[in-house]
């Protein structure tokens, strides 16, 4: 059985005593039972290799076909591999969420650090459930990653931020998703005007 050691208030934990390369299914139901919980769970030392990571991402679900991917015919699921470095800046150095721009957005997100820099490239995390319910500025919570290190968070109630701050020193890191549902969205409640249809 893990042990989920929280990291900060709003969200995050450290899973320990995990066998992520397990048969079992309890231990991908009490990963779940984790995500949903504290929304992201760090795994140190995880060092899995693609298929590895694949494997883990098909035991929370089905892995998604990245959207471009799919127009360009893709029709299996691969990695998007992130590397930072002289050459090329960082790009996702302000909060998001991942591919959020489809009807069915991702459920969580598979993401392992290959090679860091010796100083900054972490990645931050925010509650968006937290900062809703308290009503106050986003909780932002770090992770100083170390090669093979592997966090899975909930796209669906939080955002993050790749820090651009590690420029030029190079960052390598390989992510996976997990297909997700549409999500509840309720127009007439929405703080902000409908947009004046096009003439």
């Amino acid at each position: 059985m893990a042990i989920a050691a929280p990291v900060a208030g709003a969200l995050g934990a450290e899973l320990r005593d995990i066998d992520l390369r397990s048969n079992d299914a309890e231990v991908y139901e009490e990963l779940r039972a984790s995500i949903n919980t504290y929304q992201v769970v760090f795994i140190r030392q995880a060092c899995l290799d693609e298929a590895e990571h694949l494997q883990l991402a098909r035991r929370l679900g089905t892995p998604s076909v990245f959207p471009l991917a799919r127009l360009r015919g893709e029709t299996e699921p691969g990695f998007q591999v992130i590397n930072d470095g002289p050459d090329s800046p960082p790009e996702t150095d302000y909060w998001h969420t991942d591919v959020t721009w489809t009807a069915e957005p991702p459920k969580y997100a598979l993401l392992a650090a290959l090679v860091v820099p010796e100083r900054g490239g972490d990645t931050l995390w925010a509650s968006m459930t937290a900062a809703f319910d308290a009503l106050s500025p986003a909780m932002q919570d770090l992770l100083r990653w170390q090669p093979g290190d592997l966090a899975i968070w909930d796209e669906r109630s939080t955002n993050h931020r790749s820090a651009g701050d590690h420029f030029p020193q190079h960052r390598s890191i390989r992510r996976i998703e997990v297909d997700g549902d549409r999500p509840f969205y309720r127009p007439q409640s929405s703080p902000w005007p409908s947009p004046s249809p096009l003439p």
